[in-house]
């Protein structure tokens, strides 16, 4: 009988070690609740307020990037090859 009793008291301690240390484990990781929004009158990315840049969506898939002087060749997911200009405004589509 006291063997069981100690038994199950040690097995029942192991559990409780067990849990706090995970306890502890979780609470020392560095989680913190987030702060407020430090600067609430600038927009969020890709929106912007400066006007000397630009932000565009470029190609999703562009293969075998070459270049000139003037131009920009790719490929596109079709194999079609794409001309574009030195600011990625597609000049001419050739179909393959």
């Amino acid at each position: 009988m006291i063997e069981m009793y100690m038994k199950n008291s040690i097995i029942k301690n192991n559990i409780q070690v067990v849990f706090y240390a995970l306890f502890l484990m979780f609470v020392s990781c560095g989680y913190q609740k987030p702060e407020k929004d430090k600067h609430p009158h600038l927009p969020i990315f890709p929106q912007h307020t400066n006007q000397k840049i630009s932000i565009a969506p470029f190609l999703s898939v562009a293969r075998g990037l070459t270049y000139n002087e003037k131009y920009f060749f790719t490929h596109n997911e079709e194999g079609h090859l794409l001309i574009l200009d030195r600011k990625f405004n597609k000049i001419k589509q050739i179909n393959s």
